[in-house]
């Protein structure tokens, strides 16, 4: 059943994949060189390689495809699984063209050493895994409305917070609360060790990537098609 499935995916998202293989590093050639600082460049590669893989399921949901596969004898956890797999697979690919144009690209002026330590490798798991957690629940119930619901709350979320940090006094500054995140994770690694923190930090993406899992199974089970 798997093997039906991996086939079935491959065959319906196999253009548009090699589609975003091959525009992809024109993109980050440009961007390697207009970014330079590396959290800054970690954080934008996460979103993309994040977003990116949605546009492969999301096709399903544009040509009403979904009764399709729930035909096949398979079972839709068993549809859930995979695709969460094919999300993670996706968005590591991407992040192995990214790594690629940064240390290959002689345009490129961020620092391919820094984005390979355990510190850069983990920025990038944990923001990926929050944005792949929080868009997957949607996508699976709502499809190609479900992602921009959560864009739009994205973006809400975003007035809410400037406005909350005016209230407190801090000025029109949107850098506060980053800020503050930076520094509380970074008192977290002084006062865990390293080993103990990214354990931690570890075991935090895991049981995000499960209940979200878990929250999708459920959604699709549901789900009238």
């Amino acid at each position: 059943m798997t093997r039906l499935l991996i086939t079935y995916e491959w065959l319906h998202n196999r253009k548009i994949f090699w589609r975003l293989l091959a525009i992809m590093p024109l993109y980050f050639i440009w961007m390697s060189n207009s970014i330079p600082e590396t959290r800054v460049f970690l954080f934008i590669t996460a979103l993309m390689c994040s977003f990116l893989p949605f546009t492969l399921l999301l096709r399903e949901d544009k040509f009403k495809a979904q009764g399709l596969i729930c035909s096949m004898p398979v079972k839709r956890r068993q549809v859930i699984q995979l695709r969460y797999g094919v999300l993670w697979l996706a968005a590591l690919v991407f992040l192995l063209v990214v790594l690629a144009v940064v240390l290959l690209s002689p345009l490129s002026r961020v620092n391919g050493a820094s984005l390979l330590t355990v510190g850069g490798l983990f920025y990038f798991l944990c923001l990926s895994t929050l944005i792949i957690a929080v868009l997957y629940p949607f996508s699976v119930y709502f499809g190609a409305m479900g992602f921009i619901i959560v864009l739009v709350a994205f973006q809400f979320l975003g007035v809410g917070l400037q406005a909350l940090i005016l209230a407190l006094g801090y000025g029109p500054d949107l850098k506060t609360i980053p800020r503050a995140i930076a520094a509380f994770l970074q008192s977290s690694h002084a006062a865990l060790g390293g080993p103990l923190y990214y354990s931690a930090l570890f075991i935090a993406v895991v049981l995000v990537n499960a209940v979200s899992l878990f929250i999708s199974i459920r959604l699709f089970e549901k789900k009238e098609l």
